[in-house]
């Protein structure tokens, strides 16, 4: 991939994720974040990404040689965003990356994903939407459970500590019917103490 950078050259670049033409007509996404955690700037260039494949080129392969496909989201950033309260920039946030996988699921041409090694949560569902999955025996995939999301998104004591919490019993779910914005986004897989 390097040598094809070089003699190619990129199209497009920003600190998450690079457009790099790898020749007979097919634009790749390459991610380069740290763990390759899906955020902003590797959506906006998927997004980019299919838009510029729709005008110059045949088809997107997505694809990385880091040492996992991606870990899925940046789950500090949204934990930082809770504390903060910041719930509309969160739901905004879900908003684009759900945007940017129906994007790559109707594109007009076909975009090819090649998981390897770990494709978690976001990257797994960058996998799932793809028109052709081309995956590395190595590939390891899946979608966040409820075991991943769960964090304690505001505690009375203001403290705002992340740590392990235990099942939510029936009374609490029931209790829990209108509870926070990270519940009722999580399917209330998050366990709220406010």
């Amino acid at each position: 991939l390097t040598d094809t950078k070089r003699a190619r050259g990129v199209v497009k670049k920003n600190s998450g994720a690079s457009l790099v033409d790898i020749g007979d007509g097919v634009l790749l996404c390459e991610f380069h974040s740290k763990m390759n955690a899906m955020g902003d700037d590797i959506i906006a260039m998927i997004q980019h990404g299919i838009a510029e494949t729709e005008k110059n080129f045949t088809a997107m392969v997505i694809g990385n040689q880091g040492e996992n496909f991606s870990v899925g989201a940046n789950l500090m950033l949204v934990l930082l965003g809770a504390q903060e309260g910041e719930w509309d920039e969160i739901n905004a946030a879900i908003n684009r990356f759900q945007k940017c996988s129906m994007a790559i699921k109707y594109a007009a041409k076909p975009v090819v994903v090649a998981p390897f090694g770990y494709a978690f949560g976001g990257g797994c569902e960058v996998t799932l939407h793809g028109a052709r999955v081309q995956a590395s025996a190595n590939a390891a995939r899946a979608v966040a459970s409820a075991a991943s999301v769960r964090f304690r998104c505001g505690r009375r004591d203001g403290s705002n500590q992340t740590e392990p919490m235990p099942p939510l019993s029936r009374e609490e779910r029931r209790q829990c019917q209108t509870g926070c914005h990270l519940c009722r986004m999580f399917q209330r897989s998050v366990r709220c103490s406010i």
